[in-house]
């Protein structure tokens, strides 16, 4: 199961934070059709042993026509899956320890490929990571460190544990009434808040304008030219992106592409500075937190849930997709927008066997950026309009047809 916060985040990666009505409903749109197809899409990891595969003239077990026709139009003809390593010295003295490769997989005798497979991000670091790139971008324009920006990001924490879902504690927080045993967890997530916007107000208000460090930073984030090495097999030096999943893998359109578009679904380049200043206007710096479920081993040795919740704090540096992608899914779909989404018809989705919990997630996010928006934004509360989510009708105040932000926290706000 994706990360769909992650993917509604994306959606809000592009300045100016401007949010429509009819963007607001296509995230929903989105996410139904990620959750709907997750298990025949497989993952990004998925796309990147079939690339791989390809290459090496080996049938694919995912992703085989889609793979086969990038190769064939790259012209490769071997490749190989790449592995973790010890970061350099410079890494760890700044404090990153992670071992994660910044180029995916390999390409030829030494193209190091970092794969982006629709909207994603550039790195989701924690407090040392985080600190590490800053610490490279900070060295490649030759001053001295932001020792403010340093501690803020030091004091983001990395291993927390939760009762209750972080976004379920959020609006416990808001109303001020909560369980007494969720009581630790509330008082815990109040502080790691304000730590997050504290670091988030000061990436937008001081390091947002300091266009030579935003560019090495990002640059440092696509590249891991200081994490490992410019010669390392584990930085990267070529990006290639790709049409989300749900322009690959959706029915009413995979099949109309062929080795003659092919080229409309993907970009590959080699990273320089042209390519890091293309995509520096589409990527946005968010402090947030990355949960999982918190899994214990069964009698039976698979791991189970325990109900809890894993959390850490880190940085996200996101990235949308890519405008003429999403242009080109309208394209395939050939469906007119209606203007003002009065009424959201999600019933064409294969969604009746996908389980419990990314259902939940769905109306949680329904409720987050849809019902708190409305009120928030609404000045006519009587005008009603009827949004179809997973089969079920919500009536809810119409939406205003443009909301504006400057930030994504205040879309969570």
């Amino acid at each position: 199961m994706s990360d769909l916060k992650t993917l509604v985040e994306n959606y809000f990666a592009l300045k100016p934070k401007t949010l429509t009505k009819q963007m607001l409903y296509e995230i929903f749109d989105e996410v139904l059709n990620e959750v709907s197809l997750e298990d025949k899409k497989g993952t990004a990891r998925d796309l990147e042993q079939s690339l791989v595969d390809a290459a090496n003239n080996t049938t694919p077990e995912k992703y085989a026509s889609l793979s086969q026709l990038l190769v064939s139009d790259l012209g490769y003809n071997s490749g190989k899956m790449n592995k973790n390593t010890k970061p350099t010295q410079f890494w760890i003295d700044n404090g990153g320890t992670d071992t994660t490769p910044k180029s995916d997989f390999i390409f030829g005798e030494n193209v190091k490929v970092s794969l982006k497979f629709g909207a994603s991000q550039f790195m989701s670091g924690q407090s040392g990571e985080t600190k590490a790139t800053a610490a490279a971008a900070f060295d490649q324009i030759q001053v001295e460190p932001d020792s403010t920006l340093i501690d803020l990001i030091s004091e983001l924490s990395g291993k927390l544990i939760f009762e209750a879902p972080v976004g379920e504690l959020k609006k416990a927080l808001k109303k001020g009434k909560v369980d007494n045993s969720l009581q630790r967890d509330l008082q815990v997530l109040e502080g790691r808040l304000k730590t997050q916007e504290r670091l988030q107000n000061y990436f937008d208000n001081k390091v947002q304008g300091n266009e030579k460090f935003k560019f090495h930073f990002l640059k440092e984030a696509m590249t891991g030219n200081y994490k490992f090495g410019v010669d390392a097999e584990q930085s990267a030096d070529h990006l290639m992106v790709v049409a989300g999943k749900n322009i690959i893998y959706d029915p009413r359109y995979a099949e109309k592409i062929n080795s003659s578009n092919i080229k409309e679904f993907y970009h590959y380049d080699k990273i320089d500075d042209n390519i890091i200043n293309k995509y520096l206007p589409l990527t946005n710096l968010l402090v947030k937190f990355k949960t999982d479920s918190e899994k214990i081993a069964g009698a039976s040795g698979k791991k189970i849930k325990t109900g809890r919740v894993k959390a850490r704090e880190v940085v996200g540096l996101m990235v949308s997709e890519l405008t003429e992608f999403i242009e080109k899914r309208k394209e395939y779909i050939n469906e007119d927008v209606q203007a003002d989404f009065d009424i959201i018809d999600m019933k064409h989705l294969n969604i009746k066997d996908i389980d419990t919990e990314p259902e939940d997630q769905l109306k949680e996010l329904f409720e987050e950026f849809t019902v708190k928006l409305i009120t928030k934004f609404t000045q006519n509360k009587n005008l009603l309009e009827v949004v179809n989510l997973l089969g079920l009708d919500y009536e809810v105040v119409a939406l205003p047809q443009k909301l504006d932000f400057f930030s994504f926290n205040q879309i969570e706000e």
